[in-house]
């Protein structure tokens, strides 16, 4: 008999493809975390500045200043998606120890040491494939640590944010936001009983001076979870892959700050027929998360590099910015009050070299130029001005194609500065400002949040 031919065997079903989303709607997918830093880059703020301090402020771009310090922290949120609604928040905190007599009225250094928690929700509402409306309601409790003019503050905050999705995994946000004050604890002070025993009976300020905050912002946001699409997960899978050439590294360079230690040394110089001036030294130490001071010369900062080669990166950060610092009670600022304009810039080179899956070691070395003025009515104008030789040794960990990570020790070595101080001579009733040399030497552990684009 002839012979039967084999079957053929049935056709595999082919494998679906997979769904790509809209970018809008890959990034704020279901159960997506989400980090973003609203004030990446500050555009104007009026009204409420320094956490506790009472202090009111017009702030425009990146407000720092050597001091004193008036500017609000910037710090990132995580939000977790559920729908279209999302739940998230951040913490803050930052302790100072260590010092000696003078720094309260030392501009160099002064902050205030606080612990701060924020609540949120939000809706996602979509406008287009790349666009989305993302409005937010919570509250921020604020308490001072040690010397604030608050004990405790509370603010209710609103903000209404643009999303503008670079793809599922990033984006760029535009908003305005507030917050309002309802509830406000101030310092106690002693008041005299009327006996000479120095006795004394607490009392609670009043929280009249509690203002609010109104500002604008531009913002970076990447999604962390779920996974991102498959051909960049297997990308990101590859252990000794480099990022290619012309990817940029966008974010904010010394965001994170968890240990510092700092050492500002200032000689005035002897007036005329007087004996030389003793040299000060400040010497304080920091623990926190994020840097809440923005006192330069290691402000955060907007920051860019871009690999070249490989695994080389040239790239630098910088900073410019206008405040003009008002009363404690009113909220637009007086024209006689003072106005400090301060601007940095930091270029640098670095090797961005793999290790393993999403990790790499990113050593940095740069320099650092920054300057703030001040122009005051008594005085005229003051100014202030430091160089540094810089180095970082960052680990950086990459949680998804987008966003990333990086931290470890830093070293700023000043190379020369400095200051003009304002003082007022024992028996005139004017001010005058007196030149003093100004050395900056800051060892830390901190780093950056950021995107790779």
């Amino acid at each position: 008999p002839a012979p039967v031919p084999p079957r053929p065997s049935p056709a595999l079903p082919k494998p679906a493809p997979a769904v790509v989303l809209p970018p809008v709607q890959g990034l704020f997918r279901h159960t997506a975390v989400l980090v973003s830093i609203d004030e990446a880059f500050p555009i104007v703020s009026l009204g409420s500045t320094t956490p506790l301090s009472g202090l009111n402020a017009l702030q425009i771009g990146e407000s720092t200043s050597f001091g004193p310090v008036t500017t609000t922290p910037r710090l990132p949120n995580v939000d977790v998606v559920l729908g279209r609604f999302t739940v998230g928040g951040t913490i803050a905190t930052t302790a100072r120890f260590g010092t000696d007599g003078e720094e309260a009225n030392d501009g160099v250094r002064s902050n205030p040491s606080f612990f701060g928690v924020s609540l949120r929700g939000g809706v996602v509402l979509p406008l287009s494939e790349r666009l989305a409306l993302w409005p937010h309601l919570g509250a921020t409790h604020m308490r001072g640590l040690g010397t604030t003019q608050y004990a405790s503050q509370t603010n209710a905050d609103v903000d209404a944010r643009l999303v503008y999705a670079i793809d599922d995994a990033a984006a760029l946000t535009f908003g305005v936001a507030a917050a309002l004050p309802i509830a406000t604890e101030r310092t106690r002070q002693t008041q005299f009983d009327g006996t000479f025993t120095g006795a004394g009976q607490p009392i609670p300020y009043s929280d009249r001076d509690a203002t609010v905050r109104l500002s604008a912002s531009v913002g970076l946001l990447a999604r962390l979870s779920p996974g991102d699409v498959p051909e960049r997960e297997a990308a990101n899978e590859d252990a000794r892959a480099p990022m290619p050439n012309g990817t940029i590294l966008l974010g904010v360079d010394r965001l994170l700050d968890v240990l510092s230690y700092e050492h500002a040394t200032v000689r005035r110089d002897a007036r005329p027929g007087a004996a030389p001036s003793p040299e000060r030294s400040l010497h304080v130490a920091r623990v926190g998360l994020f840097d809440t001071r923005g006192v330069l010369p290691h402000a955060p900062r907007l920051s860019a590099d871009v690999v070249v080669g490989r695994v080389f990166t040239v790239g630098g950060s910088a900073g410019i910015g206008m405040t003009k610092t008002t009363s404690m009670s009113t909220l637009s600022p007086a024209s006689s009050a003072p106005t400090a304009l301060a601007w940095s810039i930091a270029p640098r080179a670095g090797a961005l070299v793999p290790l393993w899956s999403r990790v790499s070691v990113w050593p940095r070395v740069g320099l650092t130029y920054a300057e703030s003025r001040t122009t005051r009515k008594d005085t005229g104008d003051v100014g202030t001005h430091h160089v540094s030789l810089d180095g970082d040794a960052f680990l950086v960990v990459r949680g998804t194609s987008r966003f990333f990570v990086a931290l470890g020790p830093s070293v700023s070595i000043p190379l020369f500065g400095a200051t003009y101080e304002i003082v007022q001579p024992f028996g005139s009733d004017k001010a005058e400002s007196r030149h003093a040399d100004l050395q900056i030497l800051n060892l830390g552990l901190g780093g950056m949040l950021g995107l790779s684009l």
